[in-house]
Order: structure tokens, then sequence, then C-alpha cells
């Protein structure tokens, strides 16, 4: 019984509002990262305490700016959705992300 328990309470824990069932957590790499959709570039990273997401990188010379931030989609879901010629394959980028009481720079999943 001790066994069932733990294992409806890990998915449960997995689970934890965002999925419907084991199978979409399991392909949540299909939903969260970076993909070109049409002629634009989604990014969307799940980061439930984010106060504030910019992308920073060798697209915007590493600063933050407003036409890439990141929208709170729900969940703790950011996305950023950007034409597709305002980044390129293989430059690199970074997460400038804020929270209560700090910010820091984080390296996407």
């Amino acid at each position: 019984m001790g066994r069932i328990q733990r294992t409806i309470d890990k998915r449960n824990s997995l689970l934890a509002g965002c999925y419907k069932n084991l199978s979409e957590f399991a392909n949540g790499h299909l939903y969260y990262g970076c993909f070109r959709i049409d002629n634009k570039v989604v990014i969307r990273e799940w980061m439930p305490n984010a106060t504030g997401v910019f992308l920073i990188g060798e697209c915007n010379g590493w600063h933050e700016q407003d036409d890439y931030r990141f929208n709170h989609i729900g969940n703790g879901t950011w996305e950023l959705q950007i034409d597709a010629h305002r980044v390129h394959h293989n430059q690199l980028y970074k997460l400038k992300v804020y929270w209560n009481g700090g910010a820091g720079e984080r390296i996407p999943a």
C-alpha cells in the first residue's frame, strides 16, 4: 500500500495542475524550448517564481529590450514570440529572470 501511495503522490506532483496526464508530461519537450513556427521563433520556459523574463543574446547585444520580453501565459509558463528574422540559427542567448527580491541570468533548459 505504501508503494502505491508513493506512486500516486509522485504522479500528482509531476502533473501539478499543468498537465492532464503522464503522457502529456513526458511530451513537454514538444511544447517547451525554442521552435520556429511559420515566420516566428517561439520560446517557452516554465519559471513559476518569475516576475519578469527577457531574452538577452547576440541578437540584441546582450541587453534587455522590450521587444525581447516574455509574456506570462499561465501556470508558470513564459513565452516569447518574435519574427524569425530577429534571431538567427546558432546565435547564443540566455534569459534574464526577475523574481521577488532579485534577478539573475539563466541558461534555458
